[in-house]
């Protein structure tokens, strides 16, 4: 069974309510689907910009409760910190907090759900799916 981590890109979409990410992400199974803590600070963020902050946070705070959220802490830095060398060596960076999600998927062995695959196809290893272009299966979980 796959596990997977949802990119801010996605959770923007399911929140947005896109028949697309609402349908894919019915047919997961909550215990195999996982957020990175950097997507929350990102959905904050979002939220609190937003011109109803308090309507956003709302929502926000229900999309997450049943996830694991995923922390970002040393092993995933020592992992990110090796994707930022790559990626600026070959001058190919990213936004960071793409780079350190795409570096919690890889250090917890997840397939990283996004619409952004050209951006993160840039991460040497990264599992990467885009179920706008390609909806799960249910059979697959």
């Amino acid at each position: 069974m796959t596990s997977f981590l949802f990119d801010t890109n996605f959770c923007i979409h399911f929140l947005r309510g896109k028949a697309w990410a609402r349908s894919a992400l019915a047919k997961v199974n909550v215990l195999e689907a996982s957020l990175s803590v950097i997507t929350l600070g990102e959905l904050y963020e979002g939220a609190h910009r937003s011109s109803s902050p308090i309507k956003e946070l709302a929502k926000v705070e229900a999309f997450f409760e049943p996830f694991r959220i995923l922390p970002f802490g040393r092993d995933e830095a020592k992992v990110w910190g090796l994707i930022e060398a790559r990626l600026r060596r070959d001058g190919l960076a990213i936004e960071a907090e793409d780079s350190m999600i795409a570096a919690t998927a890889q250090w917890n062995g997840l397939t990283l759900v996004t619409g952004n695959i050209k951006h993160f196809a840039r991460v040497r290893g990264l599992k990467v799916v885009d179920w706008e272009a390609h909806p799960p299966k249910p059979s697959a979980f």
